[in-house]
């Protein structure tokens, strides 16, 4: 059973964030970033360290290596117990299964400790990998935005795709699978 940690962001956690933003294909999902007049370094801070009363972040573990972060933004009025579900893996452990792991992760905290009604998401293009791994959570596509970011890549304007997770639908098998094999705790 593997054992996964979490934490609150601390400074020495800034070289993850930096490795994550300084790397083209990871920050495509935050579209205008890919531009090579774009300070990342700043960028990675504030979204890893500034202070934002709607946000909570957390930096996640195995074997005290950190392999990623995740966030959640609450969105609307408190009753509404909404939030966004954002982060990012490491760029060399890519498609290696971790993303996995702490989305199940996360999406525990999101439901148990939170107490969140629903946990939306936002990916890029409906093939990426992100879309297939949150679907297999039981995110439903509610909607596509179309031409919503522009893509400085592709020189183009680029479609945004909308999920959503109600509490009512979680977990579902594959979540409970992939938590029956998880163990996590907070360092």
């Amino acid at each position: 059973m593997a054992l996964f940690q979490y934490r609150r962001p601390m400074e020495e956690d800034f070289p993850l964030y930096e490795e994550c933003f300084q790397n083209n294909e990871w920050c495509e999902s935050y579209g205008d970033l890919t531009e090579r007049s774009v300070d990342k370094a700043s960028v990675a801070r504030r979204i890893g360290f500034e202070t934002y009363s709607n946000l909570e972040r957390f930096v996640f573990f195995r074997d005290s290596v950190p392999l990623g972060f995740f966030h959640f933004q609450r969105s609307g009025p408190d009753q509404s117990r909404r939030c966004i579900l954002a982060g990012g893996i490491r760029p060399s452990i890519l498609n290696r299964g971790c993303g996995v792991f702490m989305c199940a992760v996360a999406l525990d905290l999101a439901f148990k400790r939170f107490k969140f009604h629903k946990v939306s998401s936002t990916v890029l293009s409906r093939g990426q990998h992100s879309a297939r791994m949150i679907e297999r959570f039981g995110f439903v596509l509610e909607g596509t935005g179309r031409q919503h970011l522009f893509d400085l890549n592709k020189g183009r304007f680029v479609d945004v795709s909308f999920f959503g997770l109600l509490e009512s639908d979680f977990p579902n098998r594959f979540t409970s699978t992939v938590l029956a094999r998880t163990r996590y705790e907070p360092i």
